[in-house]
């Protein structure tokens, strides 16, 4: 590719003038890509769309994703590499709908664009969970203090997720939002709470710690 000086001469073989020459200059340039197509955007999480298309083109050098929303306009976000057909896009903001499109590029400039596509991220879920000696107490964030041998009352509750699963010092599936009482506790634990949803997951937790008062009594001199 590039510029090409050709000298063409022309004679007749029946006539006795010299032949007469002339120098002609010309350029080959490389073709464009073909722009990309089929693009298309899927949802990861609460803060993550994955971003694909087609490679149409046999010649790019890479390719060029850009990104807007409904108060912003087009940014290029990201390039990725020949031959490439996705990007994901992370850090993103909850309940927020992205639009994409790409194209292709090479030495010679950029192709058309694809097709624009869009997705929206979902609320990230979310789970609290609290604690409390008795019913004469309020609900806490903690960590709770509790005389061994007592009851805890676990309450949680979420919002954005399907599932939810104890750890530390309770176990097994739990409903997205209850209440337990644990009985008769005899060390100190931290309770936890993980809630998943299509978005991801959440994680929270509860200390308890158990207080040991002294078994015997205080003897006192007559």
């Amino acid at each position: 590719m590039g510029s090409f000086n050709c000298v063409i001469t022309i004679s007749d073989a029946n006539a006795d003038n010299s032949p007469q020459t002339a120098s002609v200059t010309y350029t080959v340039t490389a073709a464009l890509p073909a722009a990309p197509s089929n693009a298309a955007a899927s949802i990861s999480s609460c803060s993550q769309i994955n971003v694909s298309w087609q490679d149409n083109s046999n010649n790019e050098d890479g390719f060029k994703i850009e990104r807007k929303t409904d108060a912003t306009s087009w940014t290029q976000i990201a390039t990725v590499g020949a031959n490439i057909t996705s990007y994901p896009d992370s850090g993103l903001a909850e309940n927020t709908k992205y639009y994409y499109r790409v194209r292709a590029d090479n030495a010679n400039g950029d192709s058309g664009y694809s097709n624009e596509t869009n997705g929206t991220t979902p609320a990230c879920p979310i789970v609290d969970i609290k604690g409390r000696k008795d019913a004469s107490q309020s609900f806490s964030d903690g960590p709770i203090t509790i005389d061994l041998g007592k009851d805890i009352e676990l309450q949680w509750s979420s919002t954005g997720v399907d599932t939810c699963t104890a750890s530390g010092g309770w176990s097994g599936s739990k409903p997205t939002s209850g209440s337990e009482t644990i009985s008769n506790l005899t060390k100190s634990s931290i309770y936890g709470i993980t809630c998943s949803g299509v978005s991801g997951s959440s994680f929270d937790s509860l200390n308890v710690n158990i207080s040991f008062k002294p078994w015997w009594r205080e003897i006192i001199p007559w």
